[in-house]
């Protein structure tokens, strides 16, 4: 077996005490590290929530339009079907029910892209 001398020892174990010391160091460093990223992804789930809730705002108005829209469609269908219009007035109301339809469908393409892209960000976070 191999024998140290007693200062071979002492410079041994204050070799093993650096060791430690720089261990502990880097341990602290890497807990800092960790820290400063959960604090970053804290604030990125913060500024994620505000855009959900800005999406989801924006989706309910656009839902309501498009069921204001509908509304005012079905009042022109009853005015056509019961009201007594001159033939003039017939036509022009079936081409604002046009219209308000035309822009029934742009309002819901506008409200699926809302939701699209809210599905591939929730997507997204869910997944990392």
């Amino acid at each position: 077996m191999y024998k140290l001398t007693l200062a071979e020892r002492e410079l041994y174990l204050v070799h093993i005490d650096t060791l430690v010391d720089e261990k502990r160091r880097m341990l602290l460093e890497k807990q800092k590290a960790l820290q400063e990223t959960a604090k970053e992804n804290e604030y990125l789930d913060m500024v994620r929530n505000d855009y959900k809730k800005y999406y989801d705002y924006i989706a309910k108005q656009k839902e309501d339009q498009i069921r204001a829209m509908n509304y005012l469609s079905q009042y022109i269908d009853e005015i056509i079907v019961n009201g007594k219009l001159t033939d003039a007035d017939l036509e022009n109301a079936k081409m604002e029910q046009g219209e308000l339809i035309q822009e029934m469908g742009e309002i819901k393409s506008k409200l699926d892209e809302i939701i699209d892209t809210q599905k591939e960000d929730s997507d997204e976070s869910s997944s990392n």
